[in-house]
């Protein structure tokens, strides 16, 4: 076992698995595909980044909603994973 990781053998600690997606606005689809194919209830936690204008109010986070049955949550700041459930973040041009 890794020395830095936990009792459970996850360098976070968590008991299921984090899988991060990313893409530009043109990514859309394939991000959509992926949550699509998965089961709803997979025991793993998504976050997805997507890189979007600033300039431009986005509904990405309802469109990735209705590809999947997980909930899928806007987050703008730290927020805790859970299972089964799909964070939706920007990541605007500097």
């Amino acid at each position: 076992m890794n020395p830095s990781s936990s009792s459970n053998g996850s360098p976070s600690g968590l008991s299921f698995p984090v899988v991060g997606l990313g893409g530009s606005a043109g990514g859309l689809q394939a991000l959509i595909q992926c949550l699509e194919s998965l089961p709803a209830d997979p025991d793993m936690a998504f976050v997805v980044i997507l890189h979007l204008s600033a300039s431009h109010e986005s509904n990405a986070a309802a469109i990735l909603q209705r590809a999947t049955r997980m909930p899928v949550r806007q987050v703008t700041a730290a927020t805790a994973s859970r299972p089964s459930a799909c964070c939706f973040g920007s990541k605007s041009p500097t």
